[in-house]
């Protein structure tokens, strides 16, 4: 069974076409503001922590459904 790079998946789905653009383009679009900036670093470790934990928890419940 191979391992999968969370890290890696998180910025694919960060860095995927979303309409005519990129999904992460969308939000740093949306974030436009001097303060935001700023946070714009901490606030994609936020989503990435988000997207691992759910990645997490879905095998996890997969497991146990197995069981």
């Amino acid at each position: 069974m191979n391992n999968i790079d969370l890290k890696e998946k998180f910025q694919q789905y960060f860095h995927e076409q979303e309409g005519f653009g990129l999904r992460s383009e969308r939000f740093y679009a949306d974030i436009e503001s001097q303060r935001l900036k700023e946070d714009a670093v901490l606030m994609t470790k936020w989503l990435e922590a988000a997207f691992i934990q759910g990645a997490r928890t879905m095998t996890q419940h997969l497991q146990d459904v197995k069981k």
